[in-house]
């Protein structure tokens, strides 16, 4: 067994060998619940009073740049948690989150959206902030809170998307020992187009990966005539997007690396500790601000659309699909509360970011469909009279970035549930790597009861842990060949989710008991989404028509009125409808109204 499992160790390259290094905890993948993770995240009155004010003047200012520009600025928005001593806004993950939801329900061309979304994730001043030098961190760290520079981070390549491993080796260090020559090519960088400050991520040969800062305004004219950045279409958005090519470009070691010369070659363990913003924070809260825009405005619309002389939401193909919305809501915004309250708790980690990433934007993706079947020929009618075809359109881009959701569910979740949950891995590491077997079979008798406990014993009491590290072991003994075996990996990944999201809804049920019975259809509809991969479940039927005429009752005014909490952008005729309803007590709209909510827009023809 013990040479078995050299050959495996053998068959790792190098930069896997560093990733199942770059993280020592073995933390339970979701805690028991406890005092600490049972309090929920609030927003403190004076900081809704904040979002309320900033968001407010967003929308008012709407369509000017240079007043939004002006908005970003005053409020450090380019900071939102970087400290006020160093410049920034001094708000929290949470306050962070909230804001990008509402954003995400007012920019359709998403420009100001990725604007200020960027620089609050990785880059770069989240990795400054980590592991900058004082003088870098006194040089950027402030000029970014402000807005003064526009960041970009360089990390995808041609041949290497999330999957920094194969990034090629296209730097060295210069013989005196003080610079880094480097070439690269780098895709699909977002604010490339409009940086001054160019993070890059490069090979360096005898060091390995290794992360640079260039600030493009302190270039020689020469030195700037080595970097060309052209731009990319993101796909249904306007935001600035692009390439770039560096050529043969020698900087400093000291001032260029970020973290100086003792950051060199630590690029990976670097973007490990810093991708879980963008993983668990920004996508995540984007995916959650389109949800509940998409969901809000197709209750809207089902409500007054008729057909067959009644509304669309008396149809039980419309309240399926309403149901299905509605489920996913629920869970997303439990998903997204719950990993605050475990960051705010100290338990989140990257595994639980990426796990958020994948399933949030993927949930999104699914509602967006279901509201454009809704919609129906307004969905697919292009113009302001619109609300949900920009996300249809974008969709695409949050399931891309960040580890494409079919990279993150079969290699990033399952790998990272191993690699910060397992609670021997790293012990089976050092044994392999000090070539001590006797450390290594006491490793195997501790990792034997340890599957006796959670697998046979842990069935009876709690199914889904002891379900994740059924797989957990079963990935384990593929050992190096796991790579190539995808359809285990996918079977972690999927249990690994069912945990996490069955846990995220109880954590909700304790926090909101009056919740039962919606938490109850909230279990039954993960057991079925994620274990058993079945479409259609004995209770879908009672429960789409609990849920759809739910919203439709007096009880689901309070819901909808927390729904528009998440919305900044709102249509104004369903914005009156809404408003006719809660006056009137009934849904009959007056038909000149319902007429304006049908409405879409029209076009001169072309050559008339």
């Amino acid at each position: 067994m013990f040479r078995w499992a050299k050959s495996s160790w053998a068959s790792l390259s190098a930069v896997e060998k560093q990733a199942l290094r770059s993280d020592k905890r073995t933390t339970p993948l979701v805690p028991f619940l406890s005092e600490k993770t049972l309090f929920p995240p609030r927003l403190h009155p004076e900081q809704r009073q904040r979002l309320s004010r900033i968001t407010d003047q967003m929308r008012d200012g709407w369509g000017d740049h240079g007043r939004i520009a002006q908005l970003v600025r005053t409020h450090r928005l380019m900071g939102m948690e970087t400290p006020v001593e160093q410049g920034g806004m001094g708000e929290d993950a949470y306050f962070h989150s909230k804001f990008l939801q509402r954003l995400a329900t007012l920019d359709r061309d998403g420009d100001w959206l990725h604007r200020i979304m960027v620089p609050n994730s990785l880059g770069p001043a989240q990795l400054l902030l980590a592991f900058g030098t004082p003088a870098q961190r006194a040089d950027y760290v402030a000029a970014l809170a402000r807005g003064d520079k526009t960041p970009c981070f360089a990390l995808t390549g041609p041949h290497n998307g999330s999957d920094a491993a194969a990034m090629p080796v296209s730097a060295h260090v210069t013989a005196d020992g003080q610079s880094i020559t480097f070439s690269c090519v780098k895709r699909w960088i977002t604010l490339s187009p409009v940086a001054n400050l160019l993070g890059v991520a490069v090979r360096v040969r005898d060091h390995g990966i290794t992360l640079l800062l260039l600030d493009l305004d302190k270039l020689t004219k020469k030195q700037q005539e080595r970097v060309h950045i052209s731009s990319h279409r993101p796909i249904g958005a306007n935001f600035p997007n692009g390439f770039v090519r560096i050529d043969e470009l020698t900087v400093p070691i000291e001032t260029a690396v970020i973290g100086g010369r003792a950051q060199l070659g630590k690029g990976w363990t670097m973007l490990m500790a810093c991708l879980q913003h963008g993983r668990g924070i920004s996508l995540p809260s984007v995916a959650l601000g389109g949800t509940s825009s998409v969901l809000w405005h197709t209750l809207m619309y089902a409500q007054v659309r008729r057909q067959f002389k009644q509304p669309l939401s008396h149809l039980y193909a419309v309240q399926r699909m309403i149901a299905e919305m509605t489920l996913r809501w629920h869970v997303s915004d439990a998903l997204n509360d719950y990993y605050h309250a475990l960051l705010r708790a100290g338990h989140a980690s990257s595994s639980l970011s990426a796990l958020l990433k994948w399933t949030m934007t993927a949930m999104h993706r699914e509602v967006v469909q279901n509201g454009m079947d809704v919609f129906a020929g307004k969905g697919i009618s292009m113009g302001g009279k619109n609300p949900i075809a920009h996300f249809y359109l974008q969709a695409p881009i949050a399931i891309t970035v960040e580890g494409a959701n079919a990279l993150t569910q079969h290699v990033i979740v399952p790998a990272q549930s191993l690699l910060e949950h397992h609670p021997h891995m790293q012990d089976v590491i050092t044994a392999l790597e000090a070539d001590d077997a006797a450390a290594f079979y006491r490793t195997v008798l501790a990792t034997t009861r340890h599957v006796v406990q959670d697998v046979l014993v842990g069935s009876l009491t709690d199914r889904d842990r002891s379900r994740v590290a059924f797989w957990q072991y079963r990935c384990l003994v593929e050992g190096g060949r796991l790579r190539h075996r995808q359809d285990l990996s996918r079977a972690l990944a999927n249990a690994t989710v069912a945990l996490v999201l069955k846990e995220a809804v109880r954590w909700r049920w304790a926090t909101r008991p009056n919740h039962k019975i919606l938490c109850t259809m909230l279990l039954h509809h993960i057991e079925a989404r994620w274990v058993q991969e079945r479409a259609v479940t004995p209770l879908e039927p009672a429960m789409a028509r609990f849920l759809t005429l739910k919203w439709f009752q007096g009880e689901g005014l309070h819901d909808l009125a927390a729904l528009e909490e998440h919305l900044v952008g709102r249509d104004p005729t369903l914005t009156e409808a809404r408003a006719f309803w809660t006056q009137h007590g009934h849904w009959n709209v007056p038909q000149d109204l319902a007429d304006r909510v049908v409405e879409v827009d029209t076009f001169a023809s072309e050559g008339r």
